[in-house]
C-alpha cells in the first residue's frame, strides 16, 4: 500500500525536488539518517492510517511535505480541508471544503447559499445556464465549502480553497475583486447572498436563489 501511493505521486517533480534539497544520491537512493527514516516512516504509517483524499495534487503536495520536513524545512502542516477536486462529466463538478452532508456530520451548523447559472451573465451569454454555485459558510461567516456545476467550475474554487486554508470569511470572499462578466462572479454573489448584500435577493428570484439554515445532525 505505501510503495503503490508513493508511485502514484508525480515521480519526476519529486524527484528534482529531493535532489534539489540534498535528499537524493546520483544512483537514485535517498539519502536518509536512521532519525529521518523514523520519521519518514512515522508519516507513512499516519497517511496510511487517515488519508480520504485519492487525489493527484494531494498526493504531489504530500511528497513535497514529506522532502521538506526530511530537509529539516520544518513545512507547515498540510490543510485537508482546503484541497479541491475535479470531476470532468458535462457539466462539469468542481469541489473543495465540506459539503452540507459532511458539515452535519461533523457536528457544525452552516448556513449554504445557491446562485443558479440561469442569472449569470456570462453563463447566459455562453448559452450555458445548466448549472449552479452553492457556497457553505459557518454563522460567523468563516467559509466551510464550495460545490460548482457547470462551465469552468474548476476555475471557480481556487480562490475559496486559498481561503479555507487561512480561515477566511464571507466578508474576505466578498471584498475580493471579480473579473467582470465571469462565471466565477457566482461565487461572489453566493458571499453576498448569504452577507445580506446580493443584487440576486431570494425574494426576487423565488425556486431559482436559495438560503439554506443547516443544523449539526442529531445524537
Amino acid at each position: 500500500m505505501i510503495s503503490r501511493r508513493l508511485l502514484y505521486l508525480d515521480t519526476q517533480r519529486l524527484t528534482a525536488y529531493a535532489w534539489q534539497h540534498g535528499k537524493l544520491q546520483p544512483e537514485g537512493v535517498f539519502e536518509m539518517r536512521p532519525e529521518e527514516y523514523a520519521r519518514f516512516t512515522d508519516y507513512l504509517r499516519a497517511h496510511q492510517k487517515s488519508h480520504f483524499q485519492m487525489l493527484a495534487n494531494v498526493a504531489e503536495q504530500e511528497g513535497r511535505h514529506a522532502v521538506e520536513d526530511l530537509a529539516g524545512l520544518a513545512p507547515r502542516p498540510l490543510a485537508y480541508e482546503a484541497k479541491s477536486a475535479i470531476f470532468f462529466f458535462r457539466p462539469e463538478v468542481a469541489a473543495v471544503g465540506l459539503n452540507e452532508q459532511m458539515a452535519k456530520a461533523a457536528g457544525l451548523a452552516y448556513r449554504a447559499a445557491v446562485v443558479p447559472h440561469a442569472v449569470l451573465r456570462r453563463a447566459i451569454a455562453m448559452r450555458a445556464t445548466d448549472g449552479f454555485v452553492k457556497l457553505l459558510a459557518a454563522p460567523d461567516g468563516t467559509l466551510l465549502g464550495l460545490r460548482v456545476v457547470g462551465p469552468q467550475a474548476s476555475s471557480c474554487i481556487q480562490g475559496v480553497a486559498l481561503l479555507i486554508e487561512s480561515g477566511g470569511t464571507l466578508a474576505d470572499l466578498d471584498r475580493c475583486p471579480h473579473p467582470h462578466p465571469a462565471v466565477t462572479e457566482g461565487v461572489q454573489e453566493a458571499a453576498r447572498v448569504l452577507l445580506g448584500s446580493s443584487i440576486y435577493e431570494p425574494a426576487a428570484f423565488p425556486g431559482l436563489v436559495r438560503v439554506i439554515e443547516g443544523a449539526p445532525a442529531a445524537g
